[in-house]
Parts: structure tokens; C-alpha cells; sequence
């Protein structure tokens, strides 16, 4: 080997400590604005499915009552226009209402008219009396 030139160069630790720290703060305040940017867009986000929420709970208070919004009921997953006209769904609603309550008018009327007891099990409960 040919002898050469050795250059060293030094820098002393209290730089290095320093220069450590100024890189950890940098991150520090990086991961705190990228929190607070995520916590904003968190909160327009949870707003956005809030309010789908209130329009779903809205709708689902019209068909107990029977009553509708005048402002149209806009489903967050189907379009009104997927049913061919603004009534259809009301109507549709309606529909089913009554029909819910002539179905539990006629097993009210059943119950009623019955003279002796009903008792209604599932298998787990026969099988303890087959043993």
C-alpha cells in the first residue's frame, strides 16, 4: 500500500447535542401541525356524517308519525330520482306503515281471541325437556 494523507475532522459534541435538538423540535412542531390539520379535517368529516344522520333520523321519525319534512329527505346512498317521482318514496313509506299495522292488528286480534295460553320456545329450550 501506498502511504497517503489522513484528514480528520472533528466537531464538538455541544454542536451536535444542539443540532440534535433543533432536528427533535422541528419534528415536534411537524407532528403538532399535522395533528391539529388532522383534527380539523376529523371535524368536518364527523360534521359531514352528522348531518346525514339528522336527515336519516328525520326520515325515520316521518314514517312513525307519518309525517314528512317539507325540506326533501335526500338519502345519503339512493337518489329520489332512482324511484321516478318525488311521492313514490312517501308513498312506498306509507305503504309499509299500513301494512305493519294491519299485520299486528290481525296478531293482536289472534292473541285476543284465544282462550288458552301460548307458549313460544326455541329448540334449546325443548331439548332441556327431551332428556
Amino acid at each position: 500500500m501506498k502511504p497517503g494523507y489522513i484528514l480528520r475532522l472533528a466537531v464538538p459534541l455541544n454542536e451536535v447535542d444542539s443540532s440534535v435538538a433543533a432536528v427533535r423540535w422541528r419534528i415536534l412542531w411537524a407532528s403538532f401541525y399535522a395533528a391539529l390539520v388532522a383534527l380539523i379535517c376529523a371535524y368536518f368529516f364527523s360534521q359531514s356524517f352528522t348531518r346525514r344522520i339528522t336527515r336519516l333520523r328525520a326520515f325515520a321519525e316521518g314514517l312513525v308519525e307519518r309525517t314528512f319534512p317539507k325540506r326533501r329527505c335526500r338519502m345519503p346512498m339512493t337518489s329520489w330520482a332512482r324511484w321516478g317521482a318525488h311521492s313514490a318514496p312517501r308513498r312506498a313509506a306509507r305503504d309499509l306503515v299500513d301494512r305493519l299495522s294491519v299485520e299486528s292488528a290481525q296478531r293482536e286480534a289472534i292473541l285476543a281471541s284465544m282462550v288458552e295460553g301460548v307458549l313460544a320456545v326455541d329448540s334449546s329450550f325443548a331439548h332441556h325437556f327431551r332428556q
